[in-house]
């Protein structure tokens, strides 16, 4: 094992893979998205499709830009008031930012926040767990190309029903003088928001798009998770920002 761990690097045609996976990393070559993914770029194709207008590599600097905007101002914010709840929101704020704006994303990307943000469920569980929903929403139509639509519906299904007991459970019992006042004025919006996928899934199943649009309802639902993206990334900058002297009061007394 070692003899051909020593031998490795020296292996002939072995540099030249070398760009291919660096091509790989940065698919700069494969456009400014692929598919229907849900993130800001998609969804400015609805309105203006500015790849047919700039360079590749206009659109490479820009992205850049974008993302930078997107993310450094909740690292400098950190930076500047560090605590351990801040740090997880920044997590959630970078990974929403790269997810959003960076160049040619990939849609199971949004599973990088889905992860960071179930460490804010303790303090806000509706606006996480909505979070969730949505997230795997988007990557319906992946998942459904790949055969997974039975499989997607039925743990969503249960992931629901497991999700409304859990939260019947903590917002009747919950303090109302603490945290998820945001939470509690959320839940009408978030049960209309989970009507809304099960809208687009049943006229997906029962209505056929039109020949002039064949990735009809695809789109709809990058557009409309998209929607939601960008509200996931407004509220959770201004938990950062502003929320936490009150969302995080108890837990910072009792520490």
């Amino acid at each position: 094992s070692s003899g051909i761990n020593a031998e490795w690097p020296l292996r002939p045609g072995i540099y030249t893979t070398i760009p291919d996976v660096i091509i790989r990393l940065f698919p700069f070559n494969r456009g400014l998205f692929e598919d229907k993914v849900a993130n800001f770029w998609c969804s400015l194709s609805l309105i203006i499709k500015i790849q047919n207008h700039v360079s590749t590599v206009t659109l490479v600097r820009l992205a850049l830009f974008a993302t930078l905007l997107a993310v450094l101002p909740s690292q400098f914010h950190l930076c500047r008031y560090p605590t351990p709840d801040r740090f997880i929101l920044a997590l959630t704020n970078s990974a929403m930012g790269f997810f959003l704006f960076s160049f040619h994303v990939h849609e199971k990307t949004i599973l990088i926040p889905g992860v960071t943000t179930l460490l804010l469920f303790s303090e806000s569980p509706v606006v996480v767990t909505w979070f969730q929903v949505i997230s795997s929403f988007s990557m319906y139509p992946l998942l459904h190309k790949d055969g997974q639509s039975v499989m997607y519906l039925g743990s969503m299904g249960l992931y629901l029903v497991l999700a409304l007991v859990v939260l019947r459970n903590r917002l009747l019992h919950q303090d109302r003088n603490f945290t998820h006042k945001l939470d509690w004025a959320l839940r009408h919006v978030f049960v209309g928001s989970v009507l809304g996928c099960v809208l687009l899934h049943l006229g997906e199943m029962l209505i056929e798009p039109p020949i002039r649009y064949p990735y009809l309802f695809p789109t709809l639902n990058a557009a409309y998770s998209a929607l939601h993206f960008g509200f996931f990334f407004c509220y959770f900058h201004y938990l950062q920002y502003t929320g936490l002297p009150e969302l995080f009061r108890r837990r910072t007394k009792v520490e």
